[in-house]
């Protein structure tokens, strides 16, 4: 089963930060490779999707942040 991944840029950690929404937790990486790297450890197979400030709300309104 595909797991559907959450990130998001995070300018204000630094450089190439980004933070990612796994299982319900909100998690910080120092890069993207990072965070794929963790991401191949934990499942055999997810999709990462990108939080932007254009389609934060249509994710929002579908449930993508809802857990439980």
């Amino acid at each position: 089963m595909t797991v559907t991944i959450y990130w998001q840029e995070q300018p204000e950690f630094g450089p190439g930060w980004v933070s990612a929404c796994i299982c319900g937790d909100v998690d910080f990486f120092p890069s993207m490779s990072r965070l794929r790297q963790h991401l191949a450890f934990e499942f055999d197979d997810y999709e990462l999707v990108e939080v932007t400030p254009d389609n934060w709300q249509e994710l929002h309104d579908a449930g993508a942040f809802r857990h439980g």
